[in-house]
């Protein structure tokens, strides 16, 4: 069994992330009506990070999702277990000798 599908069977939260479909006229973003939801952790814990337009920001927890596929583009709306949405800072995937591994988002 890849080492991935091992920390997805012991990840104790769930979260749910909606791509964002468009933006309104008046500037809104509308996210899709279908999200996806993941087996995760989510491990609190302050970090400079630095985000893809170059600006360096205080992260406040790493949220890692153990999977084979896919990605979380960091326009999308992430929805904690306890129902928050913060925004994402950064989001990486890895990959081990298998594949991917796991996506880590910084919020």
């Amino acid at each position: 069994m890849p080492l991935w599908q091992q920390l997805k069977d012991l990840a104790p939260r769930t979260v749910t992330v909606a791509e964002l479909s468009t933006v309104t006229v008046t500037g809104a973003p509308v996210y899709s009506t279908s999200p996806s939801t993941f087996d995760a952790y989510v491990f609190p814990g302050a970090r400079k990070v630095v985000t893809r337009e170059g600006v360096e920001e205080v992260s406040t927890a790493l949220v890692l999702i153990p999977t084979s596929s896919g990605s979380v583009p960091v326009s999308a709306k992430l929805t904690l277990p306890d129902g928050r949405t913060p925004r994402i800072l950064t989001s990486e995937v890895f990959d081990d000798l298998d594949g991917q591994h796991h996506i880590e988002l910084r919020i």
